[in-house]
């Protein structure tokens, strides 16, 4: 008996002896381990979990969803110590890391949950404007794309996930209908651990659960699946309350590691992932969300947007194209054959000065698209002529000359001829739309009537203003449109567009517009037809002649000319 007390009693010594015996730095070493640390938020209605969150405060840009698994979690790495206490002196993967006690928190939120609400609710319906926003312009792109163009398969992909948050957010809305009704809204902080280590110079991830949570000292005792220590280990004597050396090794984390080629860092206070440069900014391809929510997915130099990129704003608005030291240029187009092309023409592609040009429109076919800025193009530049608008009329008095020859040529090889008339600002656009109805031919299978609208600063001013100019877009395009039956399409230059339509969202919204941009950026606008050029060649013709390019492909077109051709 008295031996039995003895070899307990030397058993307890020893155990105290090496629980308070310092390690050595080979123990330190061997009992540190590398763990991920997740967290999120779980909204609860009468205590049933209904939808997930990312980030509890700011609702505009938090991920919300009706699945926990579709949220990214907030995610952290951070060290901890393979333990044993004098009770538990065997290890069992039991780990002591940093950790967090959300009681006291989640008792405040849930008691000012009425208040939380309404300060939500607007947020929430700010957010569904925007995402419906979103789905209208990238639906938009779609239209006007197609799988060969660059970042068609990302803008899709953008596409599919507005659709889904569309979905959640409207599910989200009607659970929280039901607090209306009585129901009780409760949040949960959760949390989860996953141990790291590595196999064959791969990383391996073992889930861990929570054993305890000591909050005063802010750490957590996890033990990892299976409850096994690796072999190499070494576990320490350790207790909820920390000492100099447990702490200073806990509040270290391992020092976080970025990896170059996939790295998380905060930059310029918003979160972004990929690649990065020597001076750990954005360098290469990596996504950045901003705090109001605008992501920008593309290409980096050096901190700055440079290269193609997609851009989401928080108000819905998307911007695809190239970026040039974080200014963001336009779309830049690779042409192809795919492409729908057409002209413009005029008198000006019959006379030279007292000369006359002639026209073979037998031979007709692009064979250059210009040489006043560099254009991508794969191939050949030999394009069919899809399309011709031939200017009919100027102002009240002017009819061009080769006008009835031009549409009859045109029609006769199979040529989609669409008229125009040149808005001048000296006489009544009632009377000029008169004009220009006596002249033209507006047959049945005919593009709809176009307005060339092109007056400088000077000559709005002298003939009464932005407002007068606005009165006289608007009473020609609604003559024209009461007598042929179709919506006429405005033309003009793209700061036209930006400077003087910004006071009228009606002829905006209502009217399909066509762009000159001499460039090798596509407007930033929504269009049906763009201009790229003024010094083009096509077969058949003498001198330079407009190029244009329909906004859209083959089976767009199909659908352009069934709606919106003259009946």
């Amino acid at each position: 008996m008295r031996l039995t007390v003895a070899l307990l009693f030397l058993v307890v010594v020893i155990l105290l002896a090496v629980a308070f015996f310092p390690p050595g730095q080979d123990d330190v070493r061997r009992s540190t381990a590398m763990v991920e640390r997740e967290t999120w938020y779980e909204f609860c209605i009468d205590g049933e979990p209904v939808f997930f969150s990312n980030d509890y405060d700011n609702w505009a840009t938090a991920t919300l969803s009706a699945n926990a698994l579709d949220i990214p979690k907030n995610l952290s790495t951070q060290a901890a110590t393979w333990s044993r206490t004098l009770l538990k002196p065997f290890c069992r993967g039991r780990l002591l890391t940093r950790g967090y006690d959300p009681s006291a928190w989640e008792k405040a939120r849930n008691d000012s949950m009425d208040h939380y609400l309404e300060q939500r609710w607007p947020v929430l319906k700010k957010r569904r404007e925007a995402v419906d926003k979103r789905i209208d312009e990238l639906e938009y792109y779609l239209r006007t794309h197609n799988v060969t163009d660059e970042g068609y398969n990302t803008l899709a992909n953008y596409h599919t996930l507005a659709q889904a948050e569309r979905r959640t957010l409207a599910i989200i809305d009607s659970l929280l209908d039901k607090t209306a009704s009585g129901a009780k809204l409760t949040i949960r902080y959760r949390q989860a651990y996953t141990l790291l280590g590595e196999k064959d110079n791969e990383t391996v991830k073992t889930p861990c659960r929570i054993l305890s949570t000591d909050g005063k000292e802010g750490v957590s005792i996890i033990q990892a699946e299976g409850r096994k220590t690796p072999d190499g280990a070494r576990s320490l004597y350790t207790g909820a309350r920390l000492g100099a050396e447990e702490r200073r090794r806990l509040d270290d984390s391992m020092r976080t590691i970025i990896d170059t080629l996939n790295a998380t860092i905060s930059y310029k206070n918003a979160h972004y992932e990929g690649e990065l440069g020597m001076a750990l900014v954005p360098h290469g391809h990596g996504i950045m969300l901003s705090p109001n929510g605008k992501r920008y997915d593309g290409m980096w130099r050096q901190g700055r947007r440079n290269g193609f990129g997609i851009s989401l704003d928080s108000d819905g608005r998307v911007r695809i194209g190239e970026w040039e030291d974080d200014v963001y240029k336009g779309e830049k187009p690779t042409y192809t054959a795919d492409h729908i092309y057409g002209i413009d023409i005029s008198r000006f592609q019959h006379e030279k000065g007292k000369r006359k040009l002639p026209v073979s429109w037998a031979d007709v076919r692009i064979t250059h698209l210009g040489s006043r800025s560099h254009k991508r193009i794969s191939g050949e530049v030999d394009y069919p002529v899809s399309f011709c608008f031939i200017k009919a009329t100027e102002g009240t008095t002017i009819t061009n000359a080769y006008y009835n020859s031009d549409y009859r040529q045109a029609r006769q090889h199979g040529i989609r001829v669409g008229t125009y008339h040149f808005l001048s600002m000296k006489s009544p656009a009632r009377d000029q739309a008169e004009h220009f109805l006596k002249t033209a031919h507006l047959r049945p299978g005919d593009l709809p009537p176009m307005l060339d609208v092109e007056p400088s600063a000077a000559v709005i001013k002298q003939y009464g203003g932005t407002k007068a100019l606005l009165d006289n877009i608007r009473t020609w395009m609604t003559i024209v449109e009461k007598r042929t039956g179709v919506r006429p399409i405005l033309y003009s230059y793209q700061t036209f567009f930006g400077k003087y339509l910004a006071e009228a969202d009606d002829i905006k919204r209502d009217y399909r517009v066509w762009i000159a941009r001499y460039g090798e950026y596509k407007p930033d606008l929504r269009l049906i037809i763009w201009q790229l050029s003024s010094d083009g060649r096509v077969k058949g013709f003498t001198g330079d002649v407009d190029i244009n390019v329909f906004n859209g492909y083959g089976d767009q077109w199909e659908v352009f000319l069934g709606t919106d051709s003259i009946k």
